[in-house]
């Protein structure tokens, strides 16, 4: 979770990346193996030496309780995201419904603060990795809802898009961003998003690129599965290089290069 009292209690020159997990999800959402997505953007000197990691964590899994709601997630982002207010800029990197929840802290931050436009003007990416905009396919298999689910309220972000309230709410959020480009002037957040090409355990597309892409400037589809988006193995990952690409013009700087075999 981000600390009620940041490195950047004050005014500073530091920038903030912030991981979001989804359903299922957790910190080890972003592991694989030993290897960690933060830790391996934490330790990537010197172009992240200015930066501080965050990763937010909510109950989601079926042995975790209480269960609540995505709203009731997106609004709790949006007051952790607020303690990031001394912060030069923030970057959110959400993975699955990690990503509907913050399209949703948005909706939140504009609706709570009369100040939203400048609180938006520190917001220098927001990179949806694998996230269902328009709901997700699995939610299409039922027995698999019921064994892991039950009547969780968060599977309702990945029910089919007329069975759930996320289309509601991300047409909220979209009506933000939307009033936000007209009125605010605040039209320099890029949204990226990245789709899965490849079949969770060789069976389920659970984001089809559709839902994945129905939001955003910036498009890529990569050679993995859905949970794979997310746990790059090191900085040659081809899911790493990407983000860092686009975290490196949030953060007004050259797109960093790697030591990386060739084939």
């Amino acid at each position: 979770m981000i600390p009620a009292q940041p490195a950047c209690s004050q005014p500073c020159n530091r920038h903030a990346v912030v991981f979001v997990h989804g359903i299922f999800g957790g910190a080890d959402t972003w592991t694989n193996g030993a290897v960690s997505f933060p830790e391996l953007l934490r330790t990537d000197h010197p172009f992240c030496d200015d930066c501080d990691v965050f990763v937010v964590t909510y109950p989601t899994k079926p042995s975790e309780s209480p269960k609540i709601r995505l709203t009731a997630i997106g609004q709790g982002l949006a007051e952790q995201v607020d303690l990031l207010a001394n912060y030069n800029s923030i970057q959110l990197i959400g993975h699955s419904m990690g990503g509907n929840a913050i399209l949703i802290s948005l909706m939140f931050t504009k609706f709570l603060h009369q100040d939203a436009h400048q609180r938006f003007t520190k917001y220098k990416n927001i990179i949806l990795l694998g996230t269902p905009i328009e709901g997700a396919s699995i939610a299409n298999f039922h027995w698999l809802a019921e064994r892991l689910i039950g009547d969780d309220p968060q599977v309702l972000a990945l029910k089919p898009i007329t069975d759930n309230e996320l289309p509601v709410l991300t047409e909220l959020a979209l009506a933000t961003i939307d009033l936000k480009r007209e009125r605010l002037m605040l039209a320099d957040i890029p949204i990226a998003t990245a789709w899965e090409e490849k079949r969770l355990f060789g069976a389920l597309i659970i984001v089809p690129q559709q839902s994945a892409t129905a939001l955003g400037t910036e498009h890529r589809g990569f050679e993995k599965d859905h949970e794979q988006l997310a746990k790059p193995a090191n900085q040659c990952d081809e899911v790493y290089q990407w983000v860092t690409g686009l975290l490196a013009s949030g953060l007004g700087k050259s797109k960093p290069t790697y030591n990386c075999p060739t084939n």
